[in-house]
C-alpha cells in the first residue's frame, strides 16, 4: 500500500465489518488506512509504516490484548489503542501490563475524542521513531568517541616512546 505524502498510516482491526466501514469513512481523509476482520490477518498486513493500530478487544481467535502483545514486540515503535464495548477490567490489565497500550477507547466512541486520540497516537509514534533514531545516533557517536580515545591514546604511547629516546639519546651524549 503506498502512502499519501503527509498522512500517517493506520490499522484499523475489528471483526465487525460495519465498525471498519464507520471508522474508515471518518478516518479517511486524514489517514491512509488497512483493515483487518481479525488479529491473524492484522499480523499479516502489518508493517512498521503503521504509526497506530487501533483494535478492538473482543475477536474471534486472538483478542486484542493478545494482539497489541505481538505488535509490541514485533513493530515497538507502533502506538498501540485498544477500544472495546464491554467493561472488562482483567481485559484491561493484561492490555496495559503485556501490551503496554497507549489508550483505551470504549464503545460507541466519540468522534472528537477518537481523532484527538488517534492524533496523540501520531504524536506518540513520532516521539517514539525520534526517540530510536536518537538512541542509535548516540550509539554512533559512542563508538566514534571510543574510537578517537584509542587512537588518542595510542599517539600518547607512541609520543612517549619518542620521549623515552630522546632521553635515552640526550643521556648517551651527556657520557
Amino acid at each position: 500500500m503506498e502512502l499519501q505524502a503527509g498522512k500517517p498510516l493506520i490499522m484499523i482491526v475489528d471483526d465487525e465489518t460495519e465498525i471498519l466501514k464507520v471508522l474508515a469513512k471518518i478516518l479517511e481523509d486524514d489517514y491512509e488506512l488497512i483493515t483487518a476482520g481479525n488479529g491473524k490477518e492484522a499480523l499479516e498486513k502489518m508493517t512498521p509504516k503503521v504509526s497506530v493500530i487501533l483494535a478492538d478487544q473482543r475477536m474471534p481467535e486472538m483478542t486484542g490484548s493478545e494482539l497489541m502483545r505481538i505488535i509490541k514486540q514485533r513493530f515497538p515503535n507502533t502506538v498501540r489503542i485498544l477500544m472495546t464495548g464491554y467493561t472488562d477490567m482483567n481485559a484491561l490489565v493484561d492490555s496495559v501490563n503485556e501490551g503496554e497500550i497507549f489508550r483505551y477507547i470504549n464503545k460507541p466512541w466519540e468522534v472528537k475524542m477518537l481523532l484527538e486520540t488517534l492524533q496523540l497516537g501520531v504524536e506518540k509514534n513520532q516521539q517514539n521513531i525520534m526517540y530510536e533514531k536518537l538512541l542509535e545516533h548516540n550509539k554512533l557517536l559512542l563508538e566514534r568517541n571510543q574510537q578517537v580515545a584509542d587512537r588518542l591514546n595510542q599517539t600518547i604511547q607512541e609520543l612517549n616512546k619518542v620521549g623515552e629516546e630522546l632521553r635515552s639519546l640526550k643521556e648517551s651524549k651527556k657520557s
